[in-house]
């Protein structure tokens, strides 16, 4: 059996054969008999986070075995955390544990499961960065003041629920991305979209509690009863084919456009376009939304840090618009929204690998085929050997590093950028399957906070006692409070000053 050991580089003083009969398991953290392994699944779906946070305490920088959405886990820390981003993918793949988290291949398709066109969709989007913007900062203002009239006036502030709030924002900008105007302002297209985004992760829930033989039936049949994907699926055709229609040279320069381009076949299927810009969106939306809310929060808690952040706006504008550019020189900024991705990462583990052939980690550790392999991401977040004062929030914790790291070296010290990636910070993950969607998550969130300290005061309401909503955790994940709501108010003088 092949091992970690026996391709890794020869340099690699740390590389020699590993006898199987050497090789273990990795220690359980709770029983793995059945009636208490039945409940202790159930508890891991309520309160991951506990759990994967009592692992790292008891195995640091090493590994455990845990219950992980209906299944069993490895999750390591340490330099285990890098032999699971070099491995080559044939050992664990990260592709196959995204077709089993959303169950593409039954909610999408064989053709995007089997080949990921996403991926390089992905990539296409990064190229564009520069040449989208403009179209994020035209939709900006209608899609806030839109979701502003769904709030409620208190005196002369709008009340709002945050999340209810940014996810209509970002779907707003996402969509204008993706399939451009006029279908991104239609009300019933909002609407369904966003109702298929949620239905996609229960139905994908849904399917994992059958048998895999079975999943195809099941999923034919609560299809029956999904009329917002029905919905969403008419009117995106209609929009197809209207693309179709055109010369390549004519269509618009966003995500459909592309998706139609790259789609397999001389005859696109319009199902397979559906179903890569309903995964598109669903990635999109749920990560940029929930990412901004808790940066919301941390704001409008923490208002003392509004006049630094508005200051260090305009020094990047340097008397002009917001920019593309300008969002790069925004470094306090940018320290400010990673170090609430810190402290409220969206998931508590990172680095999912479904091992395809046996795997045995340096340490001996064999994790058989079939199985998960997870890495800690909140309690690595939370460790005070890599972050001073790891429980508080300090905005511009990343900036001085960087400011520091720089002087000492005559050279940017990128890597405590937001779309910066480490084996102490994972929120994007690490190496060859780190989020490739990230730099274009940044520029969103980095415009919108840009675009709302300018233009608007925020502030909580006085329920709040100034205290910023508790985070929810629940199944790995972890969502703004879902109670929370803030106060917003269009400034007066609509000069930037």
């Amino acid at each position: 059996m092949e091992t970690l050991r026996q391709w890794l580089a020869p340099s690699d003083p740390n590389a020699s054969s590993q006898d199987e009969s050497t090789t273990r398991e990795a220690p359980y953290l709770v029983s793995g008999s059945w009636g208490l392994s039945l409940f202790s699944h159930i508890r891991s779906i309520l309160w991951t986070d506990a759990l994967v946070q009592r692992g790292y305490e008891q195995h640091r920088d090493d590994m455990f075995k845990m219950p992980f959405l209906g299944s069993w886990a490895t999750v390591v820390s340490g330099k285990y955390v890098e032999e699971i981003a070099r491995a080559p993918d044939s050992y664990l793949s990260f592709q196959e544990i995204a077709n089993d988290q959303l169950q593409l291949e039954h909610l999408v398709g064989p053709e995007l499961s089997r080949d990921h066109i996403h991926l390089a969709l992905i990539r296409t989007l990064n190229r564009n960065l520069k040449g989208v913007y403009d179209e994020i900062a035209d939709e900006t203002e209608y899609s806030i003041s839109s979701a502003l009239k769904k709030g409620k006036d208190e005196n002369d502030w709008t009340s709002v629920n945050v999340n209810q709030w940014v996810g209509d924002v970002v779907f707003g900008l996402n969509q204008r991305i993706f399939v451009g105007l006029p279908l991104c302002r239609d009300e019933e297209w909002a609407k369904a979209g966003q109702s298929e985004d949620t239905a996609m992760v229960l139905r994908a829930y849904l399917l994992k509690i059958f048998p895999k033989s079975k999943r195809g039936e099941v999923q034919q049949y609560i299809s029956r009863f999904t009329s917002s994907m029905s919905v969403a699926r008419e009117m995106l055709t209609k929009a197809i084919k209207e693309r179709m229609a055109m010369t390549e040279e004519d269509r618009p320069n966003d995500m459909l456009s592309w998706t139609i381009s790259r789609a397999p076949g001389e005859e696109p299927d319009l199902k397979i376009i559906c179903g890569i810009l309903g995964l598109l969106s669903l990635v999109a939306q749920g990560t940029t939304s929930m990412s901004f809310g808790h940066a919301l929060l941390y704001l409008v808690a923490h208002p003392e840090h509004a006049s630094i952040l508005h200051e260090d706006i305009l020094q990047a504008m340097d008397g002009g618009d917001l920019t593309y550019q300008s969002l790069e020189r925004m470094h306090k900024l940018d320290s400010f929204l990673r170090e609430t991705q810190r402290l409220s990462t969206i998931s508590n583990v990172s680095l999912g690998r479904i091992v395809m052939q046996d795997f045995t980690f340096s340490n001996g550790v064999r994790v058989p085929a079939g199985e998960m392999i997870q890495a800690v991401a909140t309690g690595v977040h939370r460790d005070p050997a890599y972050y001073s004062d790891p429980l508080e929030f300090k905005p511009w914790r990343f900036y001085e590093l960087a400011q520091a790291e720089t002087l000492s070296t005559d050279r940017a010290a990128t890597k405590y950028n937001m779309v910066g990636t480490s084996t102490t910070y994972l929120t994007w993950g690490l190496g060859k399957h780190a989020c490739p969607g990230r730099w274009y998550a940044t520029m969103i969130m980095k415009h919108l906070m840009a675009y709302l300290i300018l233009h608007y005061d925020l502030k909580l309401p006085d329920s709040a006692n100034g205290q910023r909503p508790a985070d929810w955790n629940l199944t790995g994940a972890c969502i703004p409070n879902t109670k929370a709501n803030i106060l917003l108010r269009r400034k007066e003088d609509n000069t930037i000053n």
